[in-house]
C-alpha cells in the first residue's frame, strides 16, 4: 500500500510539472506573437520611410537639374518643371494606391478571422441572491453565476476550442492573481470541471490532461461517465 501511495504521488506531481511547463510554453508563445507583431510594425514603418526617402531623392535630382539648366530658353525652362512636378505627382499617387491596397488587406484579414461568437445564457442560472460562494470573484462578466455555469458560458462563446485549466482560470478571475489566489482559484476549477464533466456539461480530452472541451469528438474526447 505504501508503494502504490508513492508512486501515485510520483505521477502526480510528475503531471503537475508538466501542467506548469504547459503554461509555461504558453506564455512563451503569446510573447513570439507579441515580437513578431512588433517586428512587422518595424518592417511597415521601414517600408514607408524609404518610400518617402526616394520620392524626395527623386524631386532633390530633379530639383538640380533644373538649376544646372537655368541658362537655357524660357521654354526649356517651362519644360523641365512641367516635368518636375509631374514626378513627383506620379510617385504620390502610387505611394496613396500602396497605402490602400495595405488597408483593404487589413480589412479583409479581419473579416477573415472567425470572431467568437456571443455565449447563450439564457438557460445558465446565476446564484441565488446574486452571490458567489466562492471567497474570491471572478471577472465582472462571470459573477452572479457559479464556477460550473461561468465554465459553461466561457466554453459556449468558443465552442469548438479545447480549454486547459490554467487557461480557464486566467480568463474566469483573470491574469493579476497572486500564487496564492491562483492556487485557490485552480483547485476551485478543477473541482467544477470534474464535475461538470460527471454532469454531461462537457468532455474531458484524453491527451493532453487538464483539457476540456464543449463537444465529443471520437478518439479525442472521453466519454461522460455513467451513474
Amino acid at each position: 500500500m505504501t508503494e502504490f501511495n508513492e508512486m501515485l504521488n510520483l505521477l502526480e506531481a510528475e503531471r503537475e510539472r508538466y501542467v506548469l511547463e504547459a503554461a509555461s510554453l504558453e506564455r512563451r508563445l503569446e510573447s513570439v506573437h507579441n515580437q513578431i507583431n512588433a517586428i512587422d510594425n518595424l518592417i511597415s514603418g521601414y517600408i514607408k520611410e524609404k518610400q518617402h526617402h526616394q520620392f524626395y531623392q527623386l524631386f532633390s535630382q530633379s530639383h538640380t537639374q533644373a538649376y544646372l539648366e537655368e541658362d537655357r530658353p524660357n521654354i526649356d525652362i517651362l519644360s523641365v518643371d512641367e516635368n518636375i512636378e509631374d514626378k513627383p505627382n506620379l510617385d504620390i499617387e502610387v505611394e496613396e494606391k500602396t497605402d490602400e491596397e495595405k488597408l483593404n488587406q487589413a480589412e479583409n484579414h479581419n473579416k477573415a478571422k472567425p470572431q467568437p461568437k456571443k455565449a447563450d445564457t439564457s438557460n445558465v442560472q446565476k446564484v441565488k441572491g446574486g452571490r458567489q460562494s466562492e471567497s474570491l470573484p471572478m471577472l465582472r462578466q462571470y459573477q452572479g453565476y457559479s464556477i460550473r455555469n461561468a465554465i459553461l458560458i466561457l466554453m459556449r462563446a468558443q465552442p469548438e476550442k479545447h480549454f486547459h485549466i490554467n487557461i480557464i482560470v486566467r480568463n474566469l478571475y483573470g491574469e493579476d492573481l497572486t500564487k496564492k489566489q491562483y492556487q485557490t482559484a485552480r483547485v476551485s476549477v478543477t473541482k467544477a470541471l470534474s464535475l461538470g464533466f460527471k454532469s454531461g456539461l462537457w468532455f474531458k480530452v484524453l491527451r493532453p490532461p487538464g483539457v476540456y472541451t464543449l463537444k465529443y469528438e471520437k478518439g479525442v474526447t472521453a466519454k461522460t461517465p455513467k451513474d
